[in-house]
């Protein structure tokens, strides 16, 4: 049931970073990212981390993926115009799977089972975050405020020119190996990658940024679940932290887009050769 469960999410994830890494229409992009993560999440539930999977869903699908489509409308003049496709991308991103896959399959310490752990609860969650890690949840909060302000600053300032119960223990009863899910991280990177080399316009190449920071947490997550102490969450603690600045950055990072459309009235990065005028 659990290969089924993988290999099911798998494809689901794959499938929906490369159709927004691809597809022309910015619209069906954005609603493809959202799956995309949608299976990034799922992937958290079946390692066992029920909250960061929560956390993505909420962040990407609740804010970041509505985000998107804002900034789309807002510069929905500008989206026909570019049709730009860098294929040198494409070399340099089949490159680096092919490495990053030659890598993971020779090294045969990764093809190792998960071990059974204590459910992760959301206590234990909360007495490691005002523990170990309070000052590291200090400098996030204090830059997710920060990014909110800059946001606000960018977006609002005058243009220049106008025209489901969980049980006591999760059991090792999941036989994908660690390698297998390291596979599909690369390959999510690399669907990244892709997008950000070879598309031209702003929010693919956003686009393609979130989807490389999701495949570093699921990374972190993968190996926190078949580390030989995953009593001690630090992948979790870095996946949830990881989350929270990815999220900062795609607010700052959509208000710079828009601000460079109110004043250029294009989101063509070829165009834009310089950043005062």
């Amino acid at each position: 049931m659990n290969n089924t469960a993988f290999v099911v999410i798998a494809i689901l994830t794959l499938a929906g970073a490369l159709a927004a890494a691809t597809l022309q229409k910015l619209m069906h992009a954005a609603l493809s990212f959202a799956v995309t993560f949608v299976g990034i999440a799922a992937f958290f539930f079946l390692l066992g981390a029920e909250f960061v999977g929560l956390v993505q869903v909420f962040v990407y699908i609740g804010a970041v993926a509505v985000l998107i489509v804002f900034t789309i409308l807002l510069t929905r003049r500008d989206v026909e115009k570019d049709r730009g496709f860098n294929w040198s991308g494409v070399v340099v991103a089949i490159a680096m799977f092919g490495g990053l896959i030659w890598a993971i399959l020779k090294t045969q310490s990764l093809s190792m089972a998960a071990p059974e752990i204590p459910a992760l609860t959301v206590k234990r969650i909360g007495e490691v975050l005002m523990t170990s890690y309070v000052w590291p949840l200090q400098c996030v909060g204090l830059l997710l405020t920060a990014a909110l302000i800059g946001a606000l600053i960018l977006v609002m300032q005058s243009p220049a020119r106008e025209t489901r119960a969980l049980p006591n223990q999760i059991r090792c009863a999941m036989t994908p190996t660690l390698q297998l899910f390291l596979i599909v991280s690369a390959a999510l990177f690399c669907i990244g990658l892709l997008a950000a080399l070879s598309r031209r316009h702003a929010i693919f190449i956003l686009i393609g940024i979130e989807i490389m920071l999701a495949a570093a947490n699921l990374n972190f997550i993968a190996f926190w679940r078949f580390s030989p102490e995953p009593h001690q969450p630090t992948g979790v603690m870095i996946a949830i932290f990881s989350i929270a600045i990815a999220a900062a950055e795609a607010a700052v990072g959509l208000a710079l887009v828009i601000s460079v459309y109110r004043h250029y009235r294009t989101t063509n990065v070829d165009q834009l050769d310089q950043l005062k005028g």
